[in-house]
C-alpha cells in the first residue's frame, strides 16, 4: 500500500526526548570537567535512531524490513486478533509463555506439543500455519473471557481501547495520568499527566493562570541570549544551540578558576607588608599560620585522603581530583612559598642566621627542610597537580598513568608532612631550649 503517516508528531516528540537526555549528559560531563558544550539535535537523526531492531535488520540483512502490519516480525503469535465481540492484542514473548497460552488460555494442548511451535523460530517459519489455527479459537468467546484467561495464565494481552478509553481506563486512574486544573478565567481544563513519578520531587501540575504560560520567557531567552554572546566571544565560534550554559566568567579556564589567585595576591600581599613594614608580630603570624595550614594538609592529603582514594574505583576517584585540584592548585602552592619565605625572613631579622648565635644549627637544619619542601612543591606537587588533571579531564582518561602520578603525588605529601613536623620539632627545641 501506499506510505503511511504515523498519528503523532512522532519526530519532533522523540527529539525532545533524546535532547533531554542530552542534556542531562552533558551536565553530568560538565560536572566531571568543569566545561559546557552545544548540542546539535535533527529529526532526521532521532528518527532514524528510534527505529532500533528494524535498523539493525536492514543493516545486517541489506534488505528493507517489510510491512508486518499489527504482527511483530520477529516473535510470533504477536499481533491483533478478532473475538466474538471485538478484538483484542495478543504478546506471547517466549516459549514459556505460548506453552501456557495454548495449554490454559485456548485449551489447544496440540499446539503446544508439534514441533514447528516449540521455538519462536519455528513459530516464525510456520507463522502461516499457526496463525489460522490461533485466530478460530479467539472467536468462540469475547473480550472479558479471554481477559480472565489470559490473566489468569499470566500471558500478556488485552483489549483494545480507542483513546477516550484508555484515558478512562482502570489503569490510568490508578495511576493518576489525567489531571485537571481551572484557569484564571474560571474555565476548567484537563490533561494527560506526566508519567514521571519521584518519591521525594514529585512533579508540580503547570500553573492555571493563561498570563503565567510565557511569563518568564522574556528573562529566560535574555540569559541565553548574554551567555551566547559571552560563549561566541570567548570561543570564536558560531552557536546553533545553548543546551548547556558556560560560565560566563574569563577567569575560569578549562575548570580551573583563577580567581581563587585574588586569595593567593591577597595572603602574598600581606606577607610582603609585614616585610616591607618590619612588622615582627604580623610575620609570625603570617609563618605560623601557613606552616600549620600546610603541615595539616599534607598530613591529610598523604595519610588520609590518599589510602582512602586508592582503595576506591577509578571513576570516584576522577570526580575528586576533579573537584579538588582546580581548588587547591594555587592554595597550595602559596603556602609552601609563604611558610618557608616569612620563616627566612624572620630568622634574618632577629639575627638567627649570625654564625655565633648559639642555636645556629638548628636554624639552618631548619632552612634546609623548609628549602627541600620547596623544592618538592615547585618540581614535583604541582607539576603532578597539573598532569593528574589534564589526564582526568580527558574523554578517555588512562588509569594507570593517572594511579602513578597521584602515587607519586600523595607518597611526597606524606614526605613534606613528616619534614614539617621535624620542623616543628626543631622550633621547640629552638624556642625551649630543650
Amino acid at each position: 500500500g501506499p506510505p503511511l503517516k504515523f498519528g503523532l508528531a512522532i519526530s519532533d516528540l522523540t527529539t525532545g526526548m533524546y535532547s533531554t537526555q542530552a542534556v542531562l549528559a552533558a551536565l553530568v560531563a560538565r560536572q566531571r570537567t568543569g566545561e559546557g558544550q552545544h548540542i546539535d539535535m535533527a529529526l532526521h537523526d532521532s528518527s532514524l535512531a528510534l527505529s532500533a531492531n528494524m535498523a539493525a535488520t536492514a543493516l545486517a540483512f541489506d534488505v528493507a524490513p517489510g510491512r508486518s502490519g499489527n504482527a511483530h516480525p520477529d516473535v510470533v503469535p504477536y499481533q491483533t486478533f478478532v473475538v466474538a465481540d471485538g478484538e483484542l492484542v495478543l504478546a506471547v514473548g517466549n516459549d514459556g509463555q505460548f506453552q501456557r497460552f495454548c495449554t490454559q488460555v485456548i485449551e489447544r494442548p496440540d499446539l503446544a506439543a508439534d514441533e514447528r511451535f516449540k521455538t519462536n523460530i519455528g513459530r516464525i517459519e510456520h507463522r502461516d500455519a499457526l496463525i489460522p489455527e490461533i485466530a478460530a479459537e479467539f472467536l468462540k468467546r469475547p473480550r472479558s473471557e479471554w481477559q480472565q484467561r489470559l490473566d489468569a495464565a499470566v500471558v500478556p494481552g488485552g483489549q483494545i481501547r480507542n483513546l477516550k478509553e484508555s484515558l478512562a481506563s482502570p489503569e490510568a486512574v490508578a495511576r493518576g495520568m489525567v489531571q485537571g486544573a481551572t484557569l484564571a478565567d474560571g474555565t476548567a481544563v484537563r490533561f494527560a499527566a506526566s508519567p514521571l513519578n519521584f518519591s521525594e520531587t514529585p512533579v508540580r501540575t503547570p500553573a492555571t493562570d493563561r498570563a503565567a504560560y510565557g511569563g518568564s520567557s522574556g528573562r529566560t531567552l535574555g540569559t541565553v541570549s548574554r551567555r551566547r554572546r559571552c560563549s561566541q566571544a570567548k570561543w570564536g565560534r558560531r552557536v546553533n544551540a545553548e543546551a548547556v550554559a558556560k560560565n560566563p566568567s574569563r577567569l575560569i579556564v578549562a575548570g580551573i578558576d583563577f580567581r581563587n589567585m585574588v586569595w593567593v595576591a591577597l595572603a602574598l600581599g600581606i606577607m610582603i607588608f609585614a616585610i616591607i613594614w618590619g612588622n615582627a608580630w604580623l610575620l609570625r603570624f603570617v609563618h605560623i599560620v601557613s606552616g600549620v595550614l600546610l603541615t595539616g594538609a599534607d598530613i591529610l592529603l598523604g595519610f588520609l585522603i590518599g589510602p582512602i582514594l586508592r582503595s576506591l574505583n577509578f571513576e570516584t576517584r576522577r570526580s575528586f581530583t576533579l573537584k579538588m585540584l582546580p581548588k587547591t592548585l594555587f592554595i597550595m602552592s602559596t603556602l609552601g612559598i609563604m611558610a618557608p619565605t616569612s620563616g627566612w625572613f624572620l630568622a634574618v631579622q632577629f639575627g638567627y642566621l649570625d654564625y655565633g648565635y648559639p642555636e645556629f644549627w638548628w636554624v639552618i637544619a631548619a632552612l634546609v627542610i623548609a628549602a627541600i619542601l620547596g623544592v618538592q612543591g615547585l618540581v614535583i606537587l604541582l607539576p603532578t597537580n597539573v598532569r593528574v588533571y589534564l589526564e582526568v579531564r580527558k574523554d578517555q582518561p588512562d588509569p594507570a598513568r593517572v594511579a602513578r602520578l597521584m602515587r607519586t603525588y600523595f607518597v611526597t605529601t606524606a614526605s613534606q608532612g613528616i619534614m614539617q613536623i621535624l620542623i616543628i620539632v626543631i622550633m621547640v627545641k629552638f624556642a625551649t631550649g630543650i
